[in-house]
């Protein structure tokens, strides 16, 4: 079985003898009425221990959210500069997945969970975007949402109060908490956590040298964020010497992964390459 995008944008069309040895069958994409169907329902059935209050905007967010993946899917399309810009129904489960992370402890208000909705939002879309142009048109997306339902823009002000940022690792240095997904609030309470995540990382790798100014502390939480979730991965991009493979790594300790990395040398080749692929598929099981 094989499976193909719709041709365009960045996909090639298929040669005509390849598909001749398959079964062709379209499959197409389910209705807004599905969708809206199918994540209301898990949703909801998350929410259901929360103020009646949070139970009865859930519509509303799902609302808002199908909103914003239509123009996303509509404005940003792939092209050989930006591949990675191929968005689909996998995106609009992530962001309820990420939801789904919230308790009613932490998340007792709308604001609160509208707040927490705008920042998985922005995780699953924004930080996809590589230009400050597109970062731009996808502000423009949400500020359009939020000044035609008067949901949003009653709360306008404390949604975008920086940094909008959440995660569950204010309490990783102690094993006996649990971690509590909640909002970060300021740079400083981050920086703090992270300092203390470093010296851990100083004590059993050796002397790094990082300064954490306030985009790597962003990035960072960005990284764990997405380490954390079931079966999440990611492919850091930008250029070189601007701290990826550190940050990943520091992000991978504070996660709790085994980092594995490869050691290029003068002589590494394909047959290398495998070899060190065997190797990381038999520490991952």
């Amino acid at each position: 079985m094989i499976c193909f995008y719709i041709v365009g944008g960045s996909n090639n069309n298929i040669d005509p003898r390849f598909i001749s040895h398959f079964s062709i069958f379209y499959i197409s994409s389910p209705s807004r009425e599905s969708l809206f169907r199918i994540f209301s329902t898990i949703l909801q059935n998350h929410v259901i221990t929360f103020s009646i209050e949070i139970q009865e905007i859930i519509p509303n967010i799902i609302k808002y959210t199908l909103q914003i993946y239509e123009d996303i899917l509509r404005l940003f399309v792939p092209t050989p500069t930006k591949f990675y810009y191929i968005f689909s129904l996998r995106d609009l489960s992530r962001i309820i997945q990420s939801l789904l992370q919230t308790t009613p402890e932490r998340f007792n208000t709308i604001e609160r969970f509208l707040r927490v909705w705008l920042h998985e939002c922005i995780r699953i879309f924004s930080d996809r975007f590589n230009d400050i142009k597109d970062n731009e048109l996808f502000n423009k997306i949400l500020q359009n949402i939020i000044d035609n339902n008067s949901l949003l823009k009653s709360h306008r002000s404390y949604l975008f109060r920086k940094p909008i940022l959440f995660s569950d690792y204010r309490t990783i240095l102690q094993n006996d908490e649990p971690k509590i997904y909640e909002d970060l609030q300021d740079y400083h309470a981050i920086k703090s956590i992270f300092d203390e995540i470093i010296l851990e990382y100083k004590d059993k790798y050796g002397y790094i040298d990082i300064v954490l100014f306030n985009d790597a502390l962003e990035h960072l939480t960005r990284i764990y964020r997405v380490l954390r979730l079931d079966r999440g991965h990611l492919l850091l991009i930008g250029t070189g010497g601007s701290g990826k493979k550190l940050l990943a790594k520091i992000a991978g300790f504070t996660a709790k992964c085994q980092i594995f990395e490869i050691q290029l040398t003068r002589n590494y080749n394909e047959i290398s390459f495998r070899e060190d692929l065997k190797i990381l598929f038999y520490q991952i099981g």
